[in-house]
């Protein structure tokens, strides 16, 4: 029903978040200039070459900053949750899943190689190669894993981001809406727009986008 979920990135609280990443680069100088223009792997060989104090990023990086193959800050990097604000802190979930297509005419082959993919010794290897982060909390208790020297320290966070995170807003439409929250917050980054003009734009801008798709 058209107007029946309503977007609500227009308030205090989305407000103050977006004023705060434009403080972050502007205000206290914390985050390079850069960070207006950077792609996410640009982030990344920033960090990797010593040229930032932090970055947010997803966990699979703690594997790839701690390579001493591609990072020179390798053994020297601290993993902790997001900063907490008055709500406190929380991660996003997100990532591939696992899923049987109901129409597929091996169902029972599916299955079997559903269980082989989310096993523990599979779900180590993910972890150990890629930082592919285990959805399963018992890998965590796994001997091997506790006795290495990076993820020992990381599992134990890992699950805590789980237990806290929040997912992305389930919608088939969500594509479309995370482009126009992109642009808002570029708006603030480039000076086109004030924290509360930007918002307010975004939140008029999803609406449309989602009232146009149940309505459809």
């Amino acid at each position: 029903m058209v107007g029946e979920r309503v977007c609500q990135l227009d308030s205090e609280a989305a407000v103050q978040a977006t004023q705060l990443i434009y403080d972050l680069i502007y205000t206290y100088k914390v985050s390079p200039m850069g960070t207006t223009t950077y792609t996410e792997g640009e982030v990344r060989k920033l960090y990797e070459v010593g040229g930032a104090v932090m970055a947010r990023e997803w966990m699979d990086m703690a594997t790839e900053f701690n390579n001493p193959e591609v990072s020179q800050v390798a053994g020297t990097v601290g993993t902790a949750l997001l900063p907490a604000g008055p709500a406190g802190s929380h991660s996003c979930v997100g990532g591939w899943v696992y899923a049987i297509n109901k129409f597929t005419e091996h169902p029972k082959e599916a299955y079997v190689a559903l269980k082989f993919l989310t096993s523990v010794e599979v779900l180590k290897i993910g972890l150990f190669t890629d930082g592919i982060t285990p959805p399963r909390p018992d890998v965590y208790d796994d001997p091997e894993l506790k006795t290495n020297p990076v993820w020992a320290e990381l599992g134990p966070l890992f699950v805590k981001a789980g237990e806290t995170g929040i997912p992305r807003p389930v919608s088939p439409i969500w594509p479309q809406q995370s482009d126009v929250i992109s642009r808002a917050i570029h708006k603030v980054f480039v000076g086109e727009m004030t924290a509360q003009e930007a918002m307010q734009w975004a939140a008029q801008e999803v609406q449309q986008i989602e009232d146009a798709y149940v309505g459809s």
